[in-house]
């Protein structure tokens, strides 16, 4: 125990460091760490036996899985997801599927891999792990929908890699293949851990509307995290996807209705925390247990395996754009293909799946090929792809750094939307007599005091940078479009318009928003920008009937 104690302090001490020193290097942090654990690797022993941990299957597959996955899908907001939920189910199913077959296919024929060993590695190296690009695309201020599409990819798509890796793996070891048999599994286990995932996550969001207590609330977010996966493995169905599933229904529902905002915090605060740690101490680990000298031995085997996948991405996402998302209305900038083809990085999952393979059904050195092949691949898109996507999108014209004033803007302009929903939430206590209108009064003295100065700051800011001033009436019409697309179905389900009609002008809303989201979009240049409505930065509605309420 003491020994676990220790190792666990010193890989803490380097993560702490790495962390310390990417803020002063242009570097992304988890690459940082895991050129950091590469290096320590070409230590002696007997200088790094504090930082030997044997990083295994079930460590990543049943701790820090479904962390990292959880996180990722509490954070996420369901409403950006939804607008481009087609193009992540494409992507991270048929892309993945897609990939799995062409990796297999190369692997099978450059290096004489069997079949069903093929396309066993097709699956573990099919999945992406883009966590060091999503931190680039945010520095850089790449297009939100760009990092909603390959962060929801990166989400989904692990599932899928890893039930078609369960599936080849079963059939594998029975020595028979079926394909209406592997379609109808991969079904049940993707469509199963849907719905495990959703009602635990509606189960748990249940219960937080009806406690109040953060502590209390934080752990059941942790229990919900790992007891999903627990017992969507012990149902036979899709863990990784019942987690997605839950985190989203929790953190877009749950945290809404269910948790106050001290709860709120101490939770984002809880899976920020774990999510970090996960993270650090994953890509450590995949540098520390890389050697080197035995990698260099399988480089023919590396290499084929590290440009097929990459080839094979390439492939698949350009054709799905052209032949699927085009035809359901979603289709993909130029520029971004790029991206998410060169963003398309691998990590952990990739490894736990191959240090699962069982050695009775793979022989050692098959089995030792296998892994080598996947630390290649690791390795290639880490430090490969992960180090030039910077220059790549600046080369690409997707790269706005954030300057100084669009900091303040953001500043002022968040400080401003909090005070307004304190605002709001002071007006339902005076109506629900929580507060005498006495201390209302002056609550409310107080913040039309801080918003009179908070708005002079936004419109001083957009008068100094008109881009500023384009970007809020670009938000704002971009909310105006969803509240149109949300009006036409619900007088579908009113029986108001017909399907026919209602699909002709959600068809047209999808293009205006569509052309918003084009990279080249200039906000001047179409007839959305003529439409779109300032909002006043008067007295408002609210301050009218609140300030009545005090007066009666």
């Amino acid at each position: 125990m003491s020994d676990a104690l220790t190792h666990a302090l010193w890989l803490m001490l380097v993560i702490s460091a790495v962390a310390i020193a990417t803020k002063y290097i242009r570097l992304p942090y988890t690459i940082a760490l895991v050129l950091t654990g590469l290096a320590i690797a070409l230590l002696p022993n007997e200088l790094t036996s504090g930082l030997s941990v044997p990083l295994t299957s079930d460590l990543i597959l049943f701790i820090f899985l479904p962390a990292l996955l959880f996180e990722g899908a509490y954070n996420l907001d369901f409403r950006h997801l939804r607008e481009d939920i087609r193009t992540v189910t494409v992507l991270a199913v048929f892309g993945v599927l897609l990939t799995m077959g062409l990796v297999g296919l190369a692997v099978h024929y450059m290096l004489g891999l069997d079949w069903a060993i093929a396309f066993l590695f097709g699956a573990i190296v099919a999945a992406t792990d883009p966590i060091a690009v999503l931190a680039t695309f945010r520095q850089l201020g790449t297009s939100p929908r760009l990092t909603t599409i390959v962060e929801g990819e990166s989400l989904f798509n692990d599932g899928t890699s890893l039930v078609a890796f369960s599936i080849i793996l079963g059939m594998l070891g029975s020595g028979k293949f079926n394909l209406a048999q592997g379609v109808a599994q991969f079904t049940l286990l993707t469509i199963g851990g849907l719905v495990v995932g959703g009602l635990l996550g509606l189960l748990c969001s249940l219960f937080l509307a009806r406690i109040d207590d953060h502590l209390v609330e934080t752990v059941l977010t942790l229990m919900l995290a790992y007891g999903t996966y627990l017992i969507s493995e012990e149902l036979h169905v899709s863990g990784v996807i019942a987690v997605v599933a839950a985190g989203l229904v929790v953190g877009n529902f749950g945290a809404a209705q269910g948790m106050s905002p001290s709860t709120r915090a101490a939770v984002n605060y809880t899976w920020d925390l774990l999510g970090f740690i996960a993270n650090s101490l994953i890509f450590i680990l995949i540098g520390l247990q890389v050697d080197m000298g035995v990698l260099l031995r399988y480089i023919v085997p590396v290499t084929v395996a590290a440009v097929g996948t990459l080839l094979a991405r390439g492939l698949v996402v350009s054709g799905l754009n052209w032949l699927l998302l085009k035809r359901l209305g979603k289709p993909l900038p130029g520029r971004w293909l790029v991206v998410i083809t060169w963003g398309g990085l691998r990590g952990a999952l990739a490894l736990a799946m191959v240090l699962s393979i069982p050695g009775t059904l793979v022989a050692s050195g098959m089995r030792q090929e296998l892994l080598n092949m996947t630390f290649g691949v690791i390795l290639f898109s880490l430090l490969g792809q992960g180090l030039t996507i910077r220059p790549i999108l600046r080369r690409l014209g997707m790269a706005t750094p954030i300057g100084k004033q669009q900091v303040d803007y953001e500043r002022a302009y968040g400080l401003l939307q909090s005070a307004t929903a304190a605002r709001q939430q002071l007006h339902r206590m005076l109506e629900q007599g929580q507060v005498s209108r006495e201390v209302a009064a002056r609550l409310v003295e107080e913040y039309d005091a801080r918003e009179r100065e908070l708005r002079l700051k936004v419109n001083l800011l957009q008068t100094i940078n008109e881009d500023l001033l384009a970007q809020e009436q670009l938000a704002a019409r971009r909310q105006l479009l969803q509240v149109e697309k949300n009006t036409l179905r619900n007088l579908l389900a009113r029986g108001a318009i017909s399907a026919k009609v209602q699909r002709e002008l959600i068809g047209d809303l999808d293009r205006e928003l569509q052309v918003m989201s084009e990279p080249e979009t200039e906000l001047e240049g179409g007839e959305w920008a003529r439409r779109a409505i300032a909002v006043p930065h008067g007295t408002t509605e609210l301050d009218d009937a609140l300030q009545s309420s005090l007066g009666d």
